[in-house]
């Protein structure tokens, strides 16, 4: 092998070890039982030149550097860097792996970055911000493997992405650990760029796992997310209830409504769950399934409401006709006092209150 393999190799194999058996996906401890597996898989990948003197320098890479990468052609399996530039600013960089063999690999996934919707969180956050994607390479490539060895390769390159996410520290946030060791080789405050990786790539599924672990395996690994979980489960309860006991509980308390309500009114306007027949809309799933179990929805789709006898039905019409129980504001008549509150007191009607003060 040669020294850029052994040192990698090294790499990924202390992050194997060091990281939280709760932070990674098992599946990569079953697939790499020791380090002799992973070289002999390691040493059909190349790396980009120069990838060596970068990792072991004791100052951060420069950009010039990332824009030497070089460009994958088809058919080709990796872990690619995007780089984003805006002038008077610092640079961005994602770190991500290409690992489909149905859109012709990192080259397919590259051409993804063309359309908005498939970037990534934190890089279609910089595109609206006027960053322009000035360079897509890579930072090493195999062959697209047979079928035979996908499974294994995927995790690798997984290893790979998330060795290089923390070596290059292409992560988002310059004060999270992300709970990973640490393999700067430089200072963290010398870095010129930042990075837009919301999450290490450790703790992804290894897209084909069904057909590529014995039935034991899977098991083993099912039983591992659950102690995953729980784990996770846990942490997310103390820092609740940390929040919750702390001092400004109130403040707090205040706050997370705030954040709430600013949530709900944005995803009403989405009109993600509108009712078109009542020209209303509601901010979940749940809140719209309830309305349409309402009477005035009902009565609005089916063009009237049913009555259980018909003599109800012309109490209900006379009472509607001599408009004694009438809404101006709404033009809308209602056959009893309650029915006019409730009215009163639903959403239709306190919209057109607001239309109407503004």
């Amino acid at each position: 092998m040669s020294a850029t393999h052994e040192f990698i190799l090294w790499l990924c194999w202390e992050l194997l070890n060091l990281c939280y058996p709760c932070l990674k996906n098992p599946v990569h401890d079953m697939l790499f039982p020791d380090a002799e597996v992973m070289e002999k898989h390691l040493s059909v990948v190349s790396f980009a030149t120069d990838l060596l003197e970068v990792l072991t320098s004791s100052l951060p890479p420069t950009i010039d550097w990332f824009k030497s990468l070089p460009t994958p052609s088809n058919g080709l399996w990796g872990v690619y860097l995007i780089l984003l530039e805006k002038s008077m600013c610092r640079p961005r960089i994602y770190i991500g792996s290409g690992v489909s063999s149905k859109n012709e690999g990192v080259a397919g996934r590259l051409r993804d970055y063309k359309y908005r919707e498939r970037m990534p969180r934190y890089i279609g956050q910089a595109v609206d911000e006027g960053y322009k994607i000035t360079h897509k390479g890579v930072l090493c490539w195999t062959v697209i493997p047979h079928s035979s060895t996908g499974f294994i390769m995927r995790s690798l390159l997984l290893l790979l992405e998330t060795t290089f996410a923390l070596a290059l520290w292409s992560m988002h946030s310059r004060t999270k650990t992300y709970g990973m060791p640490s393999l700067l080789s430089w200072a963290l405050d010398s870095v010129p760029y930042d990075g837009c990786c919301s999450h290490v790539s450790i703790s992804e599924k290894v897209w084909g796992e069904d057909e590529g672990l014995t039935v034991a395996q899977i098991a083993a690994q099912d039983a591992e997310m659950l102690v995953r979980r729980a784990e996770q489960d846990k942490a997310a309860r103390q820092r609740y209830y940390a929040k919750r006991n702390a001092a400004d509980f109130e403040g707090w308390r205040q706050r997370k409504n705030a954040q709430i309500k600013k949530s709900n009114k944005k995803i009403r306007a989405s009109g993600k769950w509108a009712c078109k027949p009542c020209n209303l809309s509601f901010h979940s799933k749940f809140a719209l399934n309830k309305h349409k179990t309402r009477a005035s929805h009902i009565a609005k789709v089916s063009g009237g409401r049913s009555y259980k006898h018909p003599t109800m039905k012309a109490s209900a019409d006379a009472i509607k006709a001599a408009k004694t129980r009438h809404c101006n504001l709404c033009n809308a008549s209602l056959a009893s006092a309650s029915a006019l509150k409730k009215h009163k007191e639903g959403p239709r009607h306190i919209k057109k209150m607001a239309e109407a003060s503004s």
